[in-house]
């Protein structure tokens, strides 16, 4: 059996689920985990790319401003740790910083989380354009 995903948004589809169920072949060799949990919609397509519009845009003026040149990648690290946080990790006995995933937020948190980047970016002088992206609201 593959995995089955089914949001549930109304009763057509929360009787599907119940249908998925009832139609499970139970016994000793075929067992199944069922999980239910809030809905998160996951980030855009659009949001990510206007994500790393602005890390290059950020990129570029970094190395013109200073000389230092820093890849967008290297910019996502860096607002990450300041943005979302750190996790420490034990690697043979020793602890480890690193930074926490974006990759587990929805599309609020996204934007919230781009918010914060334009922010820091206005703070610091950056200027940010954005002629080919929208928000996307979530």
């Amino acid at each position: 059996m593959e995995k089955r995903v089914i949001v549930i948004r109304d009763d057509m589809r929360r009787q599907r689920a119940l249908d998925v169920i009832r139609e499970l072949k139970i016994d000793s060799d075929h067992l199944c985990e069922v999980i239910v949990k809030p809905y998160k919609k996951k980030r855009s397509v659009e949001q990510n790319a206007r994500h790393w519009a602005i890390l290059t845009q950020i990129s570029d003026q970094w190395e013109q401003k200073t000389g230092n040149k820093y890849s967008p990648e290297t910019w996502h690290e860096f607002f990450k740790t300041t943005f979302i946080g750190k996790d420490t990790i034990i690697v043979d006995g020793s602890p480890h910083l690193i930074s926490k995933t974006s990759t587990t937020l929805n599309t609020m948190e996204f934007r919230d989380f781009d918010m914060q980047i334009e922010a820091w970016a206005s703070e610091h002088e950056f200027k940010l354009y954005f002629e080919d992206y929208e928000r996307d609201m979530g």
